[in-house]
């Protein structure tokens, strides 16, 4: 009976996760008044200071740096700093070579990004404060769109919209059909019941005078920011309009280790600096997203393998049934695919192969991040896979 009890609560979770939270999300947001993005201004802009975190980017803060220049945005009110926190490669140096195009660079130890970031916005003065990253280049009315939102008095972060671009390849197909669709949807109807729960922190503007620095250095600087402020009473929207370009890394295994540390440092954040977020009596609908779309991800393969384990016993013990055949034969079958997807995967996309493989790849960086932020606490300096 007990075992029993423990395998439909998984289950009914794995389920609520995946399929009623994103359906009662979608709807709400199809019931609730659309939100569209403001028409842009040409008169009356804030002065923006777009803060790029680079550690160790030599072979992108060029393109980059060339990027910023061609944004859409009166160039009095645009100031673009690079944040070099300790690089040991010629990123500064290249950096240096645009002081004559009015950009400049903050160089910093080996602080981490988010230190980094709470420096930049100490040291500059502008209305709206942009924080990006140096390997994700703009579409040119990124800037525009993102601060079109902020005459609305209520809204404190606007996050844009995050683009895998290289869908040719394995790693950026799957990344794209989770972040370019997926995602996309979710992030949709999230803001318009509400706002976001987060950000994304290669492109997302902050009033300078709301941001408050996170406690620590090891949090997730665009999750816990975009939080504290949507907390204080201020909205955080999506504007997907506001496109920032990347390529998914080359190799699974890069994709692999760079998502365990996302899961890593996030959790480890919410779980050991902000615990408080998560209880609904304090920050009402913040708790509720936190749960149903942060905290079971993570937990989904966990409760997975609750309900596997205890089919498994069932059928060892000779008291399985119908249903425990079906969970035995969906895993192993699955988990047959996805061995096939890594291997034919890794030089070209395969239909639902390659993409059996990358959410296999999802659970197991959801795990050992969890383990990694329970056992061995935050990280600082995160040192890219490219």
């Amino acid at each position: 009976m007990l075992m029993t009890i423990i395998f439909f609560t998984a289950l009914t979770l794995v389920i609520y996760h995946i399929l009623l939270f994103p359906l009662i999300l979608i709807i709400s947001n199809m019931l609730s008044r659309p939100e569209s993005s403001p028409e842009l201004s040409k008169n009356n802009l804030p002065t923006v200071a777009l803060l790029i975190s680079a550690r160790n980017e030599e072979k992108n803060i060029g393109e980059k740096l060339e990027n910023s220049l061609e944004i859409d945005y009166p160039a009095d009110k645009l100031r673009i700093i690079v944040l070099a926190n300790g690089c040991t490669d010629r990123t500064v140096e290249i950096c240096k070579g645009y002081a004559d195009k009015g950009i400049d660079v903050f160089e910093f130890g080996e602080i981490g990004k988010l230190q980094s970031q709470n420096n930049g916005v100490q040291m500059v003065d502008s209305e709206i404060v942009v924080f990006s990253d140096a390997n994700t280049p703009y579409n040119k009315e990124a800037i525009r769109y993102l601060v079109s939102h902020f005459s609305d008095r209520s809204i404190g972060v606007v996050s844009g919209r995050h683009l895998y671009v290289n869908l040719d390849k394995a790693t950026g197909a799957t990344e794209g059909a989770y972040w370019n669709k997926i995602e996309y949807t979710m992030k949709k109807a999230e803001s318009g019941t509400g706002g976001l729960i987060g950000a994304n922190g290669a492109i997302y503007a902050v009033r300078r005078d709301l941001y408050i620095p996170p406690s620590s250095g090891d949090v997730m600087e665009d999750m816990y920011g975009p939080l504290l402020i949507a907390i204080k009473g201020h909205r955080t929207v999506y504007e997907p309009n506001a496109i920032a370009s990347e390529h998914a890394e080359d190799t699974f295994a890069k994709e692999y280790r760079r998502k365990e540390m996302v899961v890593h440092r996030t959790a480890n954040s919410i779980f050991f600096h902000y615990p408080w977020m998560l209880n609904p009596f304090k920050t009402g609908r913040i708790a509720l997203l936190l749960w149903s779309h942060k905290i079971l991800r993570w937990f989904t393969p966990i409760l997975l393998g609750i309900v596997l384990l205890i089919s498994i016993i069932r059928l060892i013990s000779s008291n399985g049934s119908t249903r425990d055949w079906v969970v035995f034969t969906g895993a192993t079958g699955f988990g047959f695919l996805a061995t096939l997807g890594r291997g034919l995967g890794m030089e070209k996309p395969v239909p639902v192969l390659s993409h059996a493989w990358y959410l296999l790849m999802m659970f197991k960086a959801a795990t050992f991040g969890l383990y990694k932020a329970v056992a061995k606490g935050g990280v600082s300096v995160w040192d890219h896979q490219r």
